[in-house]
């Protein structure tokens, strides 16, 4: 939810800028309700629609995908002490007052209309029902209710009005500013959601000034009517208000001089850039998807501190990660490459010289048990190393390795590396781990690749020397 809540925003974003850049200068006021529509809706579809089928079948595409996970996504991420209250619990719980405020003036507003609907006398004016609003209140529409009092206008005035009020709600203006609402209650942190909000009213705003200037009214004589309102606070920012500021962009528009038709071929140009963003929005699902994260935070007892000292070398690794060498040199044969870690050489399989190895397939391999089973291997078996706790180091570990089609764990290095101990506990575990159920591709079981990036972390808190200290892994 998380993920799909960011991707709105950042598609949101980027909609918007082109939005500014490439139509906010003309007067295609139809074109552009549409085009702002389709902002709102495009954010919303594209981070739910799936397209990692095709994703996964072009080798361009995969590639990024790779590079994605690898260099951008969020790790395992092993610290020494885990803080009762986070960070991230405080923006969870700021987002969501936010939101819960933003929402019960949203619930009051409508509260409010459906009451003056309830409550004021309706008057038929020129075949047009309008509800008759006390005092110097600004005239204001919401769907097919119009709300103004004709007392306070002269009828040329009120013509005007009824022409503006009329416009908004026969092509039910209200959907947009509702639909703008929304957005801005549950992405009220993100400035562009907010100024989106305030380019679909002002268009609107423009849509029905238009509307009472191709009736016959004379256009000066309307902007010296807007001019002379005094400004009332609107009875709810969802609904369309006559009185709408600022004027001075209204009264600028009006005298703008009409945008040639041929500028409408640019509106194609929205197509391409949706299908663009649907895109990379796959291409991260799939980066996500081959990296698979666990979707779970915990607290790790470490119950083996022991396991990792002061003098940790990659030679101290287990028996059965040091037979899972032997093994693979077996296998390899000539497929081999040397690799130094901590003044030592090392001889790595390059490639499973046994059959292909995929980097995607249909059904990824996946541990015993399921995500909750190998995140409480996970709390059993991970140690931040004593040497890099005393030494303060901390750093990203990226670790390659193969599933192969029997399950067992081969082929595992470290891509990118930090210090020799947060390295050689990275590869303890990867190596240490029971058989996988392997990955599926065409129905038979395949040797998949993975790559899992380890972040060790120290926290800001001192860390106690006892063997007894908290460790904590989690997903960021």
């Amino acid at each position: 939810m998380v993920i799909y809540l960011l991707k709105i925003n950042v598609v949101l974003m980027l909609l918007y800028g082109f939005y500014r850049l490439m139509y906010n200068r003309d007067t295609f006021f139809g074109w552009r309700r549409s085009v702002l529509i389709g902002i709102y809706l495009v954010s919303l579809l594209i981070p739910a629609m799936n397209m990692e089928y095709w994703v996964q079948e072009h080798a361009t595409t995969v590639s990024m995908a790779h590079t994605y996970a690898e260099v951008v996504l969020p790790t395992i991420t092993v610290t020494a002490v885990r803080p009762v209250f986070s960070w991230m619990d405080a923006i969870r719980y700021i987002y969501l007052c936010g939101v819960a405020l933003l929402f019960a003036r949203f619930l009051w507003q409508l509260v409010t209309i459906f009451y003056l609907v309830r409550t004021t006398s309706v008057k038929e004016v020129d075949g047009i029902d309008v509800h008759v609003i006390k005092g110097n209140g600004s005239p204001f529409s919401f769907f097919g209710w119009i709300f103004a009092n004709p007392d306070n206008h002269t009828s040329e005035q009120f013509n005007e009005i009824l022409i503006h009020e009329s416009t908004h709600a026969e092509q039910i203006h209200s959907f947009d500013m509702m639909m703008a609402e929304i957005f801005t209650i549950f992405c009220w942190f993100n400035p562009f959601a907010w100024l989106m909000k305030r380019e679909a009213r002002m268009n609107l705003e423009f849509l029905a000034d238009n509307s009472v200037l191709e009736n016959g009214n004379d256009q000066k004589t309307y902007q010296y009517h807007l001019l002379g309102l005094s400004y009332h606070k609107n009875v709810a920012t969802i609904s369309n208000n006559f009185n709408v500021l600022p004027l001075k962009k209204r009264i600028k528009m009006m005298n703008k001089k009409r945008t040639r038709e041929i500028g409408k071929a640019k509106y194609l140009l929205f197509a391409p850039l949706a299908a663009t963003l649907l895109i990379a929005s796959n291409i991260e699902s799939v980066a996500r998807v081959i990296s698979e994260k666990v979707p779970v935070t915990t607290t790790i007892a470490n119950k083996t501190q022991t396991v990792l000292n002061d003098n940790i070398l990659p030679e101290k690794l287990s028996p059965k990660a040091m037979a899972s060498s032997t093994e693979l040199a077996s296998h390899a044969e000539d497929a081999v490459q040397d690799t130094v870690i901590n003044g030592k050489t090392y001889r790595e399989v390059k490639k499973d010289a046994s059959g292909e190895v995929y980097d995607v397939v249909e059904n990824l391999p996946s541990f015993p048990g399921g995500p909750q089973a190998l995140l409480q291997w996970i709390s059993e078996n991970m140690q931040y190393p004593d040497a890099a706790k005393k030494a303060g180091i901390k750093g990203r570990v990226i670790v390659t390795f193969v599933v192969r089609s029997d399950g067992s764990i081969t082929d595992a290095r470290v891509i990118r590396g930090v210090d020799p101990s947060l390295d050689a506990e990275a590869l303890r575990l990867i190596n240490s781990m029971p058989k996988w159920t392997p990955g599926v591709q065409d129905g038979k079981a395949v040797n998949v690749r993975y790559n899992v990036p380890f972040s060790f972390k120290l926290s800001s808190e001192k860390i106690q020397k006892s063997d007894n200290s908290a460790s904590q892994s989690h997903i960021e």
